[in-house]
């Protein structure tokens, strides 16, 4: 009979533990849903796969961020004082593919909030000039189809309340309060395309139209600056930064940009007197360093995204969302939402 020596299976538990660690950091990762965000793409608690490889596996910056091994440095009391350091430069390996226009992207954002991760669906590439306008995405000058689970508020105009509120009610959706008592009543809700598209034929139904937020000067849309007549239903056009553009560092370009340069690039940028200073050096132009992407919700009225967090630099991007591989929230399976691949 063949006795197992403990230095064999140390090393085995070693080289097992090792794998793992490379595959979870390198390959794939799995990630929960919280929000309903990307509705009806990805739903709230479910668990995504996310392939690094696809746009090449992110190197740890750091060795809390390395899986299991991170609890060896927080047991260190001098390592855990420097957790939200940066100890290795930013370093990313090749990849099979690139981002592209609709992709669904796991990343987060670098500095003090990177712990906190996003899936958002990727709209615009570096280079891209962008715009919404009345709830229309413009890419180019073109404007983009909603995704295939897109969804968003409607304003529902009805003479036949009755009629309405079965079909609501038998797709269990929530329906907001009239708005005034003449008919034909108004209400509110949130509609995926298919949805749409069917309550517009239900006879009764006077109108179905986007409930777009009007453009206005708010300081909660980026660039939050009440000089732009912005709302995440109207906004720009703004240029998506792509590394090697250059742009004039005019009051306009510091107010969009300036934040994503003195955040992302390493940079430290003001406006003082009409003149932008570039590391206390009057400068006139400015040449990104590396490339951005705006990202969205497919839940439109209902997403923290590129409208309201500016720019994603590419060193935030994670990987792409593959695959749904299950669904579990409060206490219960959705047999319906395993191994999902329509994302």
């Amino acid at each position: 009979m063949y006795k197992y020596s403990i230095p064999s299976i140390t090393g085995t538990v070693i080289l097992v533990f090792l794998i793992a660690v490379l595959l979870k950091e390198l390959a794939f990762g799995l990630f929960s849903i919280p929000s309903a965000s990307m509705e009806d793409t990805v739903l709230s608690g479910d668990r995504v796969v996310v392939s690094k490889l696809h746009y090449g596996p992110r190197l740890p910056q750091s060795p809390f961020e390395v899986s299991w091994v991170n609890v060896l440095f927080w047991l260190n009391k001098k390592a855990r004082s420097h957790i939200d350091s940066t100890w290795w430069k930013y370093r990313r390996l090749k990849g099979f593919s690139t981002v592209s226009r609709g992709d669904v992207v796991v990343f987060n954002f670098p500095g003090k909030n990177k712990g906190t991760f996003y899936i958002k669906r990727c709209t615009g590439l570096p280079g891209d000039t962008l715009a919404i306008k009345h709830g229309t995405i413009i890419c180019n000058g073109q404007a983009m189809d909603p995704p295939e689970f897109y969804k968003a508020n409607y304003f529902i105009r009805t003479t036949d309340m009755d009629r309405m509120f079965h079909f609501t009610d038998s797709l269990h959706i929530p329906v907001s309060k009239a708005v005034g008592d003449e008919l034909p009543a108004c209400f509110q809700a949130v509609l995926n395309l298919s949805e749409y598209r069917h309550l517009k034929e239900l006879r009764g139904i006077e109108s179905v139209s986007y409930a777009a937020v009007p453009a206005e000067r708010s300081s909660a849309v980026y660039p939050y600056n009440q000089k732009f007549l912005w709302s995440p239903d109207n906004f720009g056009p703004v240029a998506v930064p792509k590394k090697g553009m250059q742009i004039e560092l005019n009051e306009r370009n510091f107010i969009i940009y300036g934040s994503t340069i003195n955040n992302y690039e390493g940079q430290t940028i003001s406006f003082e007197n009409g003149q932008s200073m570039l590391d206390g050096i009057p400068v006139a132009s400015y040449t990104f360093r590396q490339n951005y992407y705006f990202m969205l919700g497919d839940n439109r009225h209902n997403s923290a995204d590129s409208r309201f967090l500016g720019f994603l630099p590419e060193e935030g991007i994670v990987g792409k969302a593959v695959l749904v591989l299950f669904n579990y929230q409060n206490g219960k399976f959705k047999w319906d939402r395993l191994l999902k691949r329509e994302i």
